[in-house]
């Protein structure tokens, strides 16, 4: 029995098998590190493994939650602007999400969003002001420590 990368199939990783992301579905495209025609199914197999199950499966459901609210907005999720992101996340915000809660959904979002050859989502210079801002405003709670 081969038990090499290409044994276990791309999507049983809980990616969708497709390595060209598909615009008109809110299954979550392949991660950006993996998404190329130049690499083999087994390079994308291992790259995809790079996270573990249980990261996969908490972005599977972030980007379905993102997806569905972009295409609710008319907008397609893998090219969305960054306004429209921060847009997305500014409703976390205003339900009182916690700072840590909302970088899941910008790290997944920054993940698989195929942007336009610049910086990641993540790295954009306006995100970056838009999670130090949303630390300022609801800075984590921290237990009293006590001698």
């Amino acid at each position: 029995m081969d038990s090499g990368p290409s044994a276990r199939p791309i999507d049983s990783l809980v990616w969708s098998s497709s390595p060209i992301p598909q615009t008109d579905s809110l299954a979550a495209p392949l991660p950006n590190l993996a998404r190329s025609d130049s690499l083999s199914p087994a390079v994308q197999h291992i790259l995809v493994s790079s996270h573990k199950a249980s990261t996969r499966k908490i972005y599977r459901s972030k980007w379905k939650h993102f997806a569905c609210w972009a295409s609710g907005q008319g907008i397609d999720p893998l090219v969305a602007p960054i306004h429209n992101i921060l847009e997305f996340l500014s409703t976390f915000f205003h339900e009182d999400a916690s700072t840590s809660t909302i970088r899941v959904q910008l790290v997944t979002i920054s993940n698989f969003h195929v942007g336009e050859g610049g910086p990641t989502v993540m790295s954009h210079r306006l995100c970056r002001a838009f999670m130090k801002g949303t630390f300022h405003l609801h800075p984590p709670i921290q237990d009293p420590v006590f001698p």
